[in-house]
């Protein structure tokens, strides 16, 4: 009988740590359960992110493809652009050098 006595007795003190550890049990579960929808929110904030880096990259990756043709054509309308200069100031030389010549030739100048 002692023999069962302790044994009953081993339980009880058992069951009563547990039952003054179970306030705490339940809070921490409060606590996991409030960390783990934060930590789900997170996560479809970083699926949202990841699909915006993958969007940019998309991106990204066509302007590095066109880049060559755009360096080129840019390199090109640099060109048109310098060559449409030089011909309106050889344009404009002439134009000047005609007035010259031709205001000293008839004496409109004097």
């Amino acid at each position: 009988m002692l023999l069962m006595d302790e044994r009953i007795t081993t339980v009880e003190i058992k069951v009563d740590t547990m039952a003054k550890e179970l306030p705490e049990i339940k809070s921490l579960l409060k606590d996991m359960t409030e960390y783990l929808s934060k930590l789900a929110v997170l996560n479809v904030e970083k699926d949202h992110l990841v699909a915006a880096v993958d969007k940019n990259t998309n991106r990204l990756d066509k302007i590095e493809e066109a880049m060559p043709t755009i360096k080129l054509a840019s390199s090109w309308v640099f060109k048109a652009v310098l060559v449409i200069m030089g011909l309106l100031g050889v344009s404009f030389i002439g134009v000047v050098l005609k007035i010259i010549l031709f205001g000293l030739n008839t004496g409109v100048l004097k």
